[in-house]
């Protein structure tokens, strides 16, 4: 909050405010409100303005302003203090950031969107896998049948069984996607899950066998709400993708979990997989959680959009950071759906181990 005089000159200007503006509460008060905002807040200097000289106040207003290279969203509402002429005596002006407002309010447009695509995804999965497994069937009795000699025709219909294979693979991860809805009313302790993905994953064909895998933690149970199956499906994707960015065989995946408390006492369930890999280029970074895009010549661009439908599913929080260096995702996940008692022993007794 801060309040102008007459003068124009800042009288009120609170920490809050200075947390948000980066301002100095003690040396900007007293000092000019347009020294003050005109060049590094010109928004919010003409709101002040437009209240100063024409009696217009802002109600509920939004505003953006810029800190540090970071563009951060204002609510903000003016009001003139009048004596008992009806003349102007100043200004005040309450402001408030917006980000997690704004963050909320993408993530629920990208749930919406990404619902309506998976109920799409579900629909036209199951439309083509039908005939596909039609052809796929028809086309080993033809090749059992027929035994080409020709190798050329037998080429061409190993290639369609190939390319069957591949397409049902490719819809599997479709549906995947679109069941991704409703989350079980269980917690499950992540650290067994996290093992139990990565002997899967060093035997899997997919998978860079030259790349080394840690996986590190500080206690042995790390709950979280939601299913193990979930966290299968997120892991593996993330872990792949992490093999698919590393291109020589000194590569290295660490996955860390570990419980994580924020400063107000919140708790949440903290993992981490980091590689070592080439990273994410710039260009593609605003578009690397997107359903059905994809840099890989056979990627059906689902991996890490399913990462983020589950962590949106599950209310968590995705953060990640790519450079040459390699990339590291973070996710934070509720630890359970509630802190009060009867859900706490509905945990107890449906937890999984």
């Amino acid at each position: 909050m801060i309040a102008v005089d007459s003068a124009g000159n800042l009288r009120y200007f609170n920490e809050a405010a200075g947390e948000i503006l980066g301002v100095n509460p003690d040396l900007a008060k007293s000092a000019s409100y347009k020294s003050i905002f005109l060049k590094k807040f010109p928004e919010l200097y003409y709101k002040i303005e437009m209240a100063m000289t024409t009696g217009y106040v802002e109600s509920r207003g939004e505003i953006e302003i810029k800190t540090n290279e970071k563009i951060t969203p204002l609510g903000i509402s003016t009001s003139v203090l009048e004596d008992e002429d009806g003349e102007v005596r100043g200004v005040t002006a309450v402001f408030l950031d917006l980000t997690d407002v704004k963050l909320m309010e993408k993530r629920l447009r990208d749930a919406d969107r990404m619902a309506a695509i998976g109920q799409l995804s579900a629909g036209i999965a199951h439309e083509i896998r039908n005939p596909l497994a039609s052809i796929s069937g028809s086309v080993e009795v033809l090749k059992a049948s027929l035994n080409p000699e020709d190798g050329q025709d037998k080429k061409l219909l190993e290639l369609i069984l190939k390319e069957s294979s591949r397409l049902n693979m490719i819809l599997t991860e479709f549906l995947n996607f679109a069941r991704i809805n409703n989350v079980p009313q269980i917690k499950t302790n992540i650290i067994p899950v996290i093992d139990e993905v990565l002997v899967l994953a060093r035997t899997h064909p997919q998978f860079n066998k030259g790349i080394v895998i840690e996986h590190n933690h500080s206690e042995d149970t790390v709950y979280a709400r939601g299913g193990p199956d979930l966290y299968k499906q997120l892991l593996w994707n993330l872990i792949l993708n992490s093999s698919q960015a590393i291109s020589n065989n000194d590569g290295k995946i660490t996955i860390t979990c570990n419980r994580y408390f924020e400063q107000n006492g919140k708790e949440w369930s903290k993992l981490t997989v980091a590689d070592n890999g080439s990273g994410i280029p710039a260009k593609y970074l605003d578009k690397i959680f997107n359903p059905f895009y994809s840099t890989k010549t056979n990627g059906s661009g689902l991996g890490l959009a399913i990462v983020a439908r589950i962590v949106d599913a599950l209310e968590g929080k995705l953060e990640f950071d790519t450079g040459s260096d390699g990339t590291v995702f973070i996710i934070y996940f509720p630890p359970d759906f509630g802190n009060t008692l009867s859900e706490k022993k509905l945990f107890e007794e449906t937890e999984v181990k």
